[in-house]
């Protein structure tokens, strides 16, 4: 099953609108066509079934439901990271949201030499991630200026780990 993204949905009409990238990717990579029935999510946990209705000037698409997943999900996870390189947030980016990281959270430490409060790139990259692993939730970007101010925005979090290279304690021992 190929999986969709549109953050547009008309629950009153049933009908959703995709974006140009996405109507792009459905229209010439997928070679869909008025008629056809296309699976999409909206990154807040639903899954839709529908049929593309118009594609001009934007795809649009009439649409049921099919479920509706629990939020929060079962398992709610953050990832708090230094930047790095850009090539390997990306990546890091990717990887995390199919294995179902719900918040990113970035911050500048002392070993940063690149920061950006851009988020868009990285949008993109978890929109593509949750269509690619068939996830229903779209994970949340937030930026912090640095580790101290990260620590406080994510105070209510009951089980916190530190990746430290230096430690002599390794995590399976700490947490026995």
């Amino acid at each position: 099953m190929e999986l969709f993204f549109s953050n547009v949905i008309n629950n009153s009409r049933s009908e959703a609108e995709f974006d140009s990238f996405e109507s792009q990717h459905i229209l010439k990579t997928m070679r869909k066509r008025e008629g056809d029935s296309v699976h999409f999510t909206d990154g807040l946990g639903r899954l839709y079934e529908g049929q593309i209705t118009d594609t001009k000037p934007v795809l649009k698409v009439h649409f049921k439901l099919l479920n509706k997943f629990p939020w929060p999900p079962p398992f709610y996870s953050i990832l708090g990271i230094g930047f790095i390189r850009p090539s390997r947030l990306d990546f890091l980016i990717e990887k995390a949201t199919e294995l179902g990281i719900n918040r990113f959270h970035f911050f500048s430490s002392r070993y940063t030499n690149y920061f950006t409060k851009n988020t868009s790139r990285w949008d993109k990259i978890t929109r593509q991630a949750i269509k690619q692993s068939h996830r229903y939730y779209l994970p949340e970007i937030k930026i912090s200026t640095n580790f101290s101010d990260f620590l406080r925005s994510e105070s209510d979090v009951s089980n916190k780990f530190l990746a430290d290279q230096v430690s002599p304690d390794r995590l399976v021992d700490v947490l026995n």
